[in-house]
């Protein structure tokens, strides 16, 4: 905390505003509820992840129920094609473990299975609420009139709900950088119609792939009854978008790219070149493949090491020629998941160099150490690059990849006689459906993998050539700079009416919704409702006091701040308005209510 002042004056040259939370409460927020709930869920799985870090056995008690970890079918094709089921690590291992995990996390959270919004789970939704509100409280005090929001991950998926409800007139758009589940393995979230309300509350919420907003798009009308479909724009195209409330919700899909003048940049860098030959030197002769995962069951490690076996039983004369440079990003917050993932990879890669010395180099490192410039380094030392996850989002290692050996189209590029530049990618990974030219694989399918192998290795030199050639236009021609401004300018067109009238908020807590009053909103003409008011038998009366019966004390911030500072007195009905509210009650065939939201 003394620190603070300073860290906010080196972030301010950047525009920066942190947002200070307490480590404990982070850690229930990001490993408890994010990573141990949302993440498998918008992943379409569900159950995936065990809750103990340290890999002992689990328990059930009532204040931190614990259930053994549950199995996909997709996990148990897995355990069957592998043949070997993980085993638990040591208890030396798992020690090790617990302090790394408690210093990584900075908390002494325990993440649990979810399956209900009582106990547990209701704490870590707390914090999950609270970090959010937080969050809000700092832009608010940030926000001038015309900025836009633009949030980014499903960390904030119900900030803009905390957000409207104090700067309505705001444009906010939330981007998710993950996948969107279908609606049957999303409702399975007890707090589904608050985290799609939460999306909702924004302006424009964005994936990168249609599929993804497909399964959003269907979220909403399943669970919460909404419309979508094409919405006419001001400068005459249309646009998809969700018709809630009067409001329309644009929902926008474009995939992220990469910088190209910053990779360039690395790539020159004379510490690259040297990480590339000293990488090249290490295994010259041979074709080095290479992959860059965290250490989680979701990545599909062990199904890469099924598939590189494979291939050598049947192809034993690449046996020697080739070397998988497999980087395993530890992912302590994953935690028993974490344990299981590395114990049975370690275990794999020893059965497979036991066959075959030499063919796996396996490296387990931290995020810090794996960072563009040594990733660049390994990616352009490597001849393939491999991505075969069993579901994943943004994943931008291939584009990287392709950009590092866009000069093997080149003549000069050529003259080192290398046969490099393929990608070999997971169907289920969103980077797939942009890098046309790469081999497209299902992980789940271990003779695909093996086929990948193979056909990598004996690649006719101009389907070699084509393939690359058609992944890389994807990389030069979408930019991140390109995706962003795309993004924004599809945020900027949003028509929002500046008038504080046109909006109205409904819903308590994150219940809350804005109003849109413009669509579908008749105003009252008052010779119709006299004549009503004259033929009704029984009448029904509901008068608003702050706004109706009295004028509003908090039209704008001038006057809130007069009446907090008790330099104005609040105002009070007139004698007509009280006379009226009297000849109102002695009719008898009238029951009057005054409704006020305020204590």
């Amino acid at each position: 905390e003394d620190e603070r002042d300073k860290v906010e004056a080196c972030l301010a040259p950047f525009n920066c505003v942190p947002v200070w939370v307490t480590p404990s409460l982070f850690g229930e927020m990001y490993n408890g509820f994010c990573k141990g709930v949302l993440w498998p869920v918008l992943h379409n799985v569900t159950s995936v992840y065990s809750s103990n870090p340290t890999g002992s056995s689990m328990k059930n008690d009532k204040t931190n129920e614990q259930v053994p970890m549950q199995h996909t079918e997709d996990q148990q094709k897995q355990n069957q094609d592998a043949n070997t089921p993980p085993s638990p690590p040591s208890d030396l291992f798992s020690s090790q473990l617990t302090s790394q995990f408690a210093e990584y996390s900075m908390d002494d959270v325990a993440q649990g299975p979810i399956h209900g919004d009582g106990g547990r789970e209701a704490t870590l939704w707390s914090a999950y609420t609270a970090v959010n509100r937080q969050f809000a409280d700092v832009i608010v005090q940030c926000f001038n009139e015309g900025d836009l929001i633009w949030i980014h991950g499903f960390h904030l998926l119900i900030l803009p709900s905390f957000l409207t409800r104090r700067i309505p007139m705001a444009k906010i758009g939330l981007f998710l950088h993950t996948p969107f589940p279908s609606s049957e393995i999303f409702r399975t979230l007890w707090c589904r119609e608050d985290l799609l309300r939460g999306m909702l509350n924004s302006d424009q919420v964005g994936f990168h792939l249609f599929e993804y907003a497909r399964h959003f798009l269907t979220c909403c009308r399943r669970l919460l009854g909404l419309n979508y479909g094409m919405i006419p724009d001001a400068s005459g195209g249309h646009n998809l978008a969700i018709d809630t409330n009067g409001r329309q919700v644009t929902v926008t899909s474009i995939h992220a790219g990469i910088e190209p003048k910053v990779l360039e940049h690395v790539l020159g860098h004379a510490s690259t070149f040297d990480l590339v030959r000293s990488i090249r030197n290490q295994f010259q002769g041979k074709v080095i493949f290479c992959a860059i995962d965290r250490m989680e069951s979701l990545k599909g490690i062990p199904l890469k090491m099924l598939g590189i076996e494979r291939f050598l039983h049947r192809r034993p004369e690449f046996v020697g020629k080739i070397v998988l440079i497999q980087v395993g990003i530890s992912a302590f917050e994953r935690g028993d998941d974490y344990t299981t993932t590395k114990s049975e990879v370690l275990k794999m890669v020893a059965n497979v160099n036991s066959k075959w010395p030499g063919t796996i180099q396996f490296q387990e490192c931290q995020e810090k150490e794996m960072r563009l410039q040594q990733r660049l380094g390994l990616l352009s030392a490597a001849d393939v690059v491999m991505v075969t996850p069993i579901r994943d989002g943004l994943n931008l290692i291939p584009l990287e990849f392709t950009f590092a050996h866009q000069d093997a189209l080149t003549e000069q590029g050529q003259r080192d006689g290398r046969r490099r530049g393929l990608c070999i990618l997971s169907e289920f990974s969103s980077c797939t459906r942009v890098m046309r030219g790469a081999l497209h694989v299902n992980p789940w399918k271990i003779s695909e993998i093996a086929n990948a192998f193979h056909q990598a290795l004996i690649m006719s030199e101009e389907e070699r050539m084509r393939r690359i050639k058609c992944a890389s236009e994807f990389v030069t021609r979408v930019t991140t700079r390109r995706w962003a401004l795309a993004v924004m300018l599809d945020l900027k067109g949003v028509h929002k009416n500046i008038e504080a009238g046109t909006y109205a908020g409904a819903g308590l807590g994150l219940g809350f919704r804005l109003l849109g009053m413009e669509s579908g909103f008749a105003p009252l003409e008052t010779n119709v409702v006299a004549k009503a008011y004259k033929n009704a038998r029984t009448r029904l009366i509901l008068l608003d006091y702050g706004g109706t019966i009295l004028s509003n004390d908090n039209l704008d911030n001038l006057q809130r701040f007069q009446l907090v500072n008790k330099t104005r007195a609040p105002s009070f009905p007139t004698k007509a308005v009280v006379s009226t509210l009297k000849d109102l009650c002695a009719d008898k065939r009238n029951i009057v209510f005054v409704v006020s939201g305020k204590e």
